[in-house]
């Protein structure tokens, strides 16, 4: 589906390595390779205000704040995130508010609707090619 959606935007790359490392994919074992791969880059975890809330109980948050910087995109209009636990290097983005969630997307798909406007068309494709979500 991340192939679909990157298609082929020069921009873009997609690397399987946590479907390829097969079990559970942990942030930190991809932040791990990653930094393994390229060393002198500068990586961005960028995660939403509701999962910065749990960030204390990932696994290993201390080693992931030292391979990466923590960015909590923060939606408009939401709560602020609570910061007091998280990495003093965080940074909070504020991000325009798209009420559109996975949930919900597969809820349409499952019913029969349109999904067009949610999903890039190349995705929309891809769902209904592959009949996914569908019950």
């Amino acid at each position: 589906m991340v192939r679909s959606l990157v298609g082929d935007d020069s921009r873009f790359a997609v690397d399987s390595m946590e479907i390829e490392r097969g079990g559970l994919s942990y942030t930190v074992d991809t932040l791990t390779t990653l930094a393994a791969r390229w060393p002198s880059a500068a990586f961005f975890l960028l995660i939403g205000a509701d999962a910065a809330a749990s960030f204390a109980k990932w696994r290993d948050p201390r080693r992931i704040a030292e391979l990466a910087t923590l960015v909590v995109l923060q939606r408009a209009g939401g709560d602020d995130p609570e910061l007091s636990s998280l990495p003093a290097a965080t940074k909070v983005l504020a991000t325009r508010r798209i009420d559109i969630s996975s949930t919900e997307i597969r809820d349409r798909v499952r019913q029969g609707k349109s999904i067009r406007g949610f999903v890039p068309d190349a995705v929309a494709e891809l769902i209904a090619a592959e009949r996914l979500y569908q019950a």
